[in-house]
């Protein structure tokens, strides 16, 4: 009778173990998926918004997606890339640039083209994700 005792207390103390580490597995491998799954849905939806927010601008007017000149550089592919502005200046075209030629547009004009556009007083998250929906684009 010891023997099966012994056998029993084994048994729930090895089956509760498994379970315990199962549900560690699973819940941890579960948040991963969720946390995974959530970035690229907000990331998604940054994008979409930062279209929609160009797009409610009049942004389009000037700046085309698909590489087509038009009044203002084309957004596609811009991001990261070196620009030569109406001063010799030469400069990249990071977050922190495209920023600024929303906020401040004729701080910096590019060569080549007017210094027309007009600023835009948008709130950071706004801002955000137009710069994100433009560095989507290369």
């Amino acid at each position: 009778m010891k023997i099966d005792e012994l056998d029993m207390e084994n048994f729930v103390t090895l089956t509760l173990g498994a379970m315990y580490l199962f549900l560690l597995f699973c819940f941890g491998f579960s948040k991963q998926i969720l946390l995974a799954n959530s970035t690229d849905d907000n990331k998604g939806k940054d994008l979409l918004a930062g279209k929609v927010i160009s797009q409610s601008l009049g942004c389009m007017a000037c700046h085309s997606l698909d590489g087509s000149e038009g009044v203002g550089p084309s957004w596609k592919g811009i991001a990261g890339t070196t620009r030569e502005l109406d001063s010799g200046e030469k400069i990249v075209a990071d977050h922190f640039y495209l920023e600024e030629s929303i906020i401040q547009p004729n701080s910096k004009v590019l060569l080549n083209y007017p210094a027309i556009m007009p600023s835009y007083d948008l709130m950071h998250r706004e801002l955000d994700e137009i710069v994100e929906f433009i560095e989507s684009l290369n």
